[in-house]
């Protein structure tokens, strides 16, 4: 967890113990990384983002409705997931590996 602009903040370490607590959350920083392998399946990861600048918070829809339109094609083209996916696993897509559509199924775990 860290202060508005990035400074860490030592105090909320570890941070699920401040964010599992009965405390004010409502300032700072937190940023949650994912695995990309789990990134890309959406069973796995949401989230859930607030800004501090109303301005920007009122549109965040409207910038990941953009941000989805522009990445639709990259999304939505086995040709192309196949090559992201190559990427994240070092060159080789593992056999127990299947990409997800945006609808919820079940998930595939390493065997």
């Amino acid at each position: 967890a860290s202060r508005p602009f990035g400074v860490l903040d030592k105090s909320r370490h570890p941070i699920s113990g401040w964010l599992n607590a009965d405390t004010n959350t409502n300032f700072g920083q937190a940023r949650i990384v994912a695995h990309p392998l789990w990134f890309m399946q959406p069973d796995c990861v949401q989230m859930r983002v607030v800004s501090a600048d109303p301005h920007f918070h009122h549109s965040r829809q409207q910038f990941q409705g953009e941000l989805t339109t522009l990445l639709g094609d990259v999304l939505g083209d086995p040709v192309l997931h196949e090559s992201a996916a190559r990427g994240i696993f070092g060159g080789e897509v593992p056999s127990w590996f299947e990409w997800q559509s945006s609808e919820r199924t079940p998930r595939q775990t390493p065997r």
